[in-house]
C-alpha cells in the first residue's frame, strides 16, 4: 500500500514537471524573452500601472548640447551622448522608496543601471543626467541602426514606463579605417556575450524534463517490483 502512495507521488510531481516544461516551449513569445539576466526584474512586470500622480519622460542629447529631445539622429561611433530622465511628484503627497531602472540598447556603451531617488516631495522634479557613448561596432560602414532606450519608475509594487529615447547610429568609418566623429569616451562596458543566458535558457526545460522523466521510470520500477 506504501509503494502504491508513493508511486502515485512520483507520477504526480513527473507530469508537473512535463506540464512546466510544455508550457515554457509552447509559449514562444515568453521563451523568447527570457533570460538570466532579467530575473531581477520578474517581479516588475506583473505589477499595477502606476498613479497618475507620479510621472517620468526619458529625453537624449549629445554632451555639451543642453537641446534634448526624444530621439536623436545620425549618431557617430564612440560619440559621446547624455540620457535626461525627468521623474515628478504632481501631487500633494510625498512618495518615499522611488526607484529608477535604466535600461540602454545593446548600441549604448553601458550597462542597466538602479538610480535611488529615494524621496520627491510635493510637486517636486528630479532630474538624472547619464552619459554614455554609442557603439556601431555591428553596424555596417554607413548603415544607421535606431535602437529605443528605456528607463522605468518603480514605487513599491507601481511600475511606469516612459516613452523611450531613441538613438540612431551610422557608421561613420572612412576608407581610412578612422573615425570621423567624436571619439572620447566617458565611461564603456565591454558588451556581453549572451552565453550564459543561452546555456541558462536551454538548461531549465531540459532539466526540468529530465527530472520528470527520472522519477516516471522510477515510479515503473517501482510498480514492476509490486507485480
Amino acid at each position: 500500500m506504501r509503494d502504491s502512495v508513493i508511486i502515485v507521488r512520483l507520477r504526480s510531481v513527473a507530469i508537473a514537471f512535463f506540464i512546466f516544461t510544455s508550457i515554457f516551449l509552447i509559449v514562444p513569445s515568453y521563451a523568447s524573452a527570457f533570460s538570466l539576466s532579467d530575473i531581477p526584474l520578474i517581479g516588475f512586470m506583473f505589477t499595477k500601472p502606476v498613479s497618475s500622480n507620479l510621472s517620468i519622460k526619458k529625453q537624449v542629447a549629445l554632451v555639451g548640447n543642453d537641446n534634448f529631445s526624444d530621439s536623436l539622429f545620425d549618431v557617430a561611433q564612440d560619440e559621446a551622448i547624455v540620457f535626461k530622465v525627468t521623474v515628478t511628484n504632481n501631487s500633494s503627497a510625498i512618495f518615499n522608496d522611488i526607484v529608477v531602472i535604466e535600461s540602454p540598447s545593446e548600441n549604448i556603451s553601458m550597462s542597466e543601471t538602479k538610480i535611488d531617488i529615494a524621496r520627491l516631495n510635493r510637486n517636486e522634479t528630479k532630474e538624472i543626467l547619464i552619459e554614455a557613448t554609442t557603439n556601431a561596432r555591428n553596424i555596417s560602414v554607413s548603415e544607421q541602426k535606431c535602437a529605443m532606450n528605456i528607463a522605468n519608475l518603480l514605487y513599491k509594487d507601481e511600475l511606469a514606463t516612459s516613452d523611450s529615447a531613441e538613438v540612431c547610429i551610422t557608421n561613420k568609418l572612412n576608407s581610412f579605417g578612422k573615425v570621423l566623429g567624436v571619439q572620447s569616451i566617458l565611461g564603456s562596458n565591454s558588451p556581453s556575450t549572451g552565453i550564459f543566458d543561452e546555456i541558462g535558457f536551454i538548461a531549465i526545460p531540459l532539466l526540468t524534463f529530465m527530472a520528470g522523466l527520472a522519477l516516471y521510470l522510477i515510479s515503473l520500477i517501482l510498480e514492476f517490483r509490486l507485480l
